[in-house]
């Protein structure tokens, strides 16, 4: 039986796209991490709903834990699930960092010193690349997230289905729009439009209430929204509901 490994599930699309390949390259990842903040039921710095999460996992069809903490407590959580994971036989655990070197060497040792190997799968990638790789595979993201002091509130919401042919922006869609598939199987364009319409409604309710929550008090609006990534076969078709952070 090949080596199980944990991956650490933001719920966004790096991580989606993390799980792809991890699994295209035959890896074997059996179960998923994710903290989120007690106080709120979110997790941090995306605003997704630790339900949303939950039902990621269930349409992925991986276990997950999902460990609510405060920023305080991280430290000591994550190495008590680390060593739990390496208890249970895990050979390591898998990340989506990309570019930023300080969160990914505070995980590494961390995780290197609880005796398992840190698997950082898109380290270095160029993001447009990671975007155009993540489309052009079936996945279709929504912006969760927004730096007032960057974008308008407006991007909430906004889902990212394709690659311009220009590189200096994403194209996106907003509101009911049909979104025009990727290339795809009939079948996968069937499922995918499903689980988008059933989001869309909830997304239009999540805007409404957290525009009213958070609009006056904070610069950070979240938006609890995701879709599924299109992927080959029946189960995976609906395997995971992908989130996007907005940067810049």
């Amino acid at each position: 039986m090949s080596r199980k490994y944990a991956l650490m599930w933001s719920g966004g699309k790096d991580s989606a796209l993390v799980l792809d390949r991890a699994r295209s390259s035959g890896l074997n990842v059996a179960r998923l991490i994710n903290f989120y903040e007690a106080a709120t039921g979110r997790v941090r710095f995306h605003g997704t709903a630790v339900a949303m999460i939950e039902a990621q996992a269930a349409a992925i069809g991986i276990q997950l834990v999902a460990i609510g903490t405060t920023w305080a407590e991280m430290e000591a959580r994550l190495v008590e699930e680390l060593a739990a994971i390496r208890s249970e036989g895990f050979a390591g655990v898998v990340f989506g960092d990309i570019h930023l070197a300080d969160v990914r060497a505070w995980y590494e040792q961390r995780v290197t010193a609880a005796g398992l190997e840190h698997v950082e799968s898109i380290w270095g990638e160029a993001p447009a690349k990671l975007l155009g790789e993540f489309v052009h595979t079936g996945g279709r993201a929504v912006v969760t997230c927004v730096d007032l002091t960057r974008l308008d509130g407006s991007w909430l919401g906004r889902i990212i289905a394709a690659m311009p042919r220009r590189r200096s922006c994403t194209r996106v869609w907003r509101g009911r729009q049909r979104i025009p598939a990727p290339p795809a199987t009939a079948a996968r364009r069937a499922g995918m439009d499903r689980w988008f319409y059933r989001m869309q409604r909830l997304q239009a309710y999540e805007s409404a209430r957290c525009s009213r929550t958070n609009a006056s008090t904070s610069s950070l609006l979240p938006l609890t929204t995701n879709l599924p990534s299109g992927r080959t076969d029946a189960r995976s078709r609906m395997s995971a509901y992908v989130g996007a952070e907005t940067t810049t």
